[in-house]
């Protein structure tokens, strides 16, 4: 019995397919959201006075690059050993650039909507904070409030444009899931702050307002995921639509082909039949 899933990789395609992946991750670690998110942890542990402070910034870009030259180093000397020749290294980068399983524009989209919450958090803090306070880090030009809030609404900007287009292209369903999970996170966090969690000290608001707010939530997830069940009902009956026919077109597809194939039979049938006529009127004669 044949198994399910995707095709088993060669060697070679197994170290192509690692560079690649290497490349992008360290590509990733150069982008300023990496650097964003970095430096939010560093200082969510100098706050908290708790956990392993994470490596320098220069530090993880540097191992990222060294393991992307090793995986690309590997992938070289396989070439080398079963006499292959060199591929272009700008088809190795490609390689596996669509490889990541599942949805690849719902995932991008989940990372970057998670990226502007963290900067809308730092807009709530630096709103809360005195004019004359210093809200940029040591070592930087210091920023006003309003210079900072203004910065901070840019990188929005900017992550909510590289989203738009990706989230055309989803299904239905795939953006009312998105939709509720909004909702669910901002749940999640209310309860938190209720809760006096030092996880939701970026809630900014009082009692009151964020019982009534999570109320308003809950009601909400509560029509997002009946919304959201009948959208993905309809999602797969579509999908099984789309295979029904397609195996008709194929099955299509199959039959001319065959017919074709009898057609050509039978005209090479009618020829032989046609050239023994033929012999047979000539030993007649």
């Amino acid at each position: 019995m044949s198994r399910a899933g995707r095709p088993k990789k060669t060697t070679l395609e197994k170290l192509k397919s690692a560079a690649s992946r290497a490349y992008r991750e360290w590509q990733r670690s150069l982008t300023c959201e990496f650097a964003d998110e970095h430096d939010d942890k560093r200082v969510q542990i100098a706050n908290d006075n708790a956990g392993r402070p994470p490596k320098e910034l220069s530090k993880i870009r540097f191992e990222a690059e060294q393991k992307y030259n090793k995986a690309l180093a590997e992938f070289r000397a396989f070439e080398t050993d079963n006499s292959m020749d060199h591929c272009s290294e700008d088809s190795i980068i490609e390689f596996a650039k669509d490889e990541s399983p599942g949805r690849k524009a719902h995932d991008k989209i989940t990372y970057l909507k998670k990226y502007i919450r963290r900067v809308q958090m730092q807009i709530s803090h630096a709103e809360q904070v005195y004019e004359q306070e210093q809200l940029s880090g040591p070592g930087r030009k210091p920023m006003s409030k309003a210079e900072k809030i203004e910065y901070l609404n840019n990188k929005i900007s900017k992550a909510e444009a590289e989203i738009a287009p990706l989230y055309n292209k989803l299904p239905t369903h795939e953006k009312v899931w998105l939709e509720l999970n909004d909702v669910r996170i901002e749940a999640r966090q209310l309860r938190l702050f209720l809760k006096g969690s030092g996880q939701a000290k970026h809630v900014y608001m009082t009692k009151e307002e964020a019982e009534t707010r999570l109320a308003k939530a809950n009601d909400e997830i509560f029509e997002l995921e009946q919304i959201y069940s009948e959208e993905e009902r309809e999602h797969r009956k579509y999908m099984r639509y789309l295979e029904k026919r397609d195996n008709r077109e194929e099955k299509a597809a199959r039959l001319l082909i065959q017919q074709k194939k009898l057609e050509e039979q039978l005209d090479s049938i009618r020829e032989d039949i046609e050239r023994l006529n033929t012999k047979k009127s000539d030993i007649a004669v």
